[in-house]
């Protein structure tokens, strides 16, 4: 986003380089009739004109701004002035002109005090035109082809009272305006930083909300592995009997690291007799089956018997469901009972 301090210095270069090029319109005029001294005159006034405005254009700044556009606005007045005076009938060619000029730098100064000073620098310069005009107190133009000399008073008060009135009114527009854009430009902004503000208030709960998934997720793990150690840790009993006490549910995950490690843990203690006991099981899910089944058989590789100690009757008829051959696996109501079996 552009800066708030450097965007008015850079539309008020885009309008000097507008009245550059209105300037260089007068060149060609005044080299085509170089013989007439009004002509003349209109050209060096443009280059001087001309010069200020490159001048402005790389001496502005936004500490400099306002005082020195100011500058660039008496220096166009007086040149609009200078220059219709010379070509003949200021008020037919002038009025128009300095009013254009004084809404161009009116909307770039942008403020109700500085549009306010614009507009009595373009009343009092065109006054000023006006009564040179009437008096031709410094003018190389014929008399006769002067508007002002060429009418009564009554037209000329009433011209010096209207345009007056005109140019008053349309440094009233302009402020009229510029406020209203300025409020609206105020409550964007506004509204933008309130944008902002809640945008960066959702990105760092977003953050809070990634660390504190990231934090419960390594505690589910952590949870996770704790129980899996207290719940799937096989029990020797004697020298040849593992008891394996079964707690919760299974999962895929948990049922394949029950499975691994104890079978390996039967290998390891040469177990001949496992029991498992399920008196905690109240539900037989498909990972469970699943598990058990793989168990018993991989025990029965192994030489190992296999006793289920604590069926409950909830569970008793999914276990159908594994066919188990009852000469190599036996069942005992209760975990004393399975040991007194092995």
């Amino acid at each position: 986003m552009p800066d708030s301090k450097q965007l008015p210095v850079e539309r008020a270069k885009l309008y000097a380089r507008i009245m550059l090029g209105i300037t260089t319109l007068f060149l060609p005029i005044s080299i085509f009739d170089w013989a007439n001294i009004q002509s003349q005159i209109n050209f060096y006034v443009a280059i001087v004109h001309g010069l200020l405005i490159v001048g402005y254009m790389f001496l502005l700044k936004p500490g400099n701004f306002y005082p020195l556009t100011l500058v660039l606005h008496i220096a166009s007045s007086i040149t609009v002035a200078v220059v219709n005076h010379n070509i003949g009938g200021f008020v037919s060619y002038n009025f128009a002109i300095i009013c254009i000029e004084l809404m161009g730098i009116g909307f770039i100064l942008g403020r109700a005090r500085w549009i306010i000073t614009a507009t009595a620098i373009s009343i009092i310069i065109h006054l000023i035109a006006i009564i040179n005009e009437i008096t031709l107190f410094w003018s190389f133009s014929d008399p006769n082809s002067l508007i002002m000399m060429s009418v009564n008073d009554n037209y000329k008060y009433l011209a010096i009272v209207s345009q007056t009135i005109l140019l008053l009114g349309t440094g009233a527009i302009i402020t009229i305006l510029t406020h209203v854009i300025n409020q609206r430009e105020y409550e964007l902004e506004q509204s933008r930083q309130a944008m902002q503000q809640r945008s960066d208030e959702l990105a760092a709960l977003a953050i809070r909300l990634e660390t504190s998934n990231q934090q419960l997720v390594s505690t589910e793990t952590t949870l996770r592995q704790t129980v899996d150690a207290l719940t799937v840790a096989a029990l020797p009993v004697g020298d040849d009997v593992v008891v394996l006490p079964l707690i919760g549910g299974f999962d895929i995950q948990r049922a394949k690291a029950v499975e691994d490690s104890l079978l390996s843990y039967i290998h390891e203690q040469r177990a001949n007799t496992l029991i498992l006991d399920l008196t905690s099981v109240l539900v037989a899910s498909d990972s469970l089956l699943t598990m058990l089944e793989r168990i018993i058989q991989g025990a029965k590789l192994l030489g190992t018997r296999v006793i289920l100690a604590g069926l409950q009757p909830e569970v008793a008829p999914m276990m159908v469901q594994l066919k188990l051959n009852r000469q190599t696996v036996l069942s005992a109501p209760t975990l004393a009972a399975a040991l007194e079996l092995r």
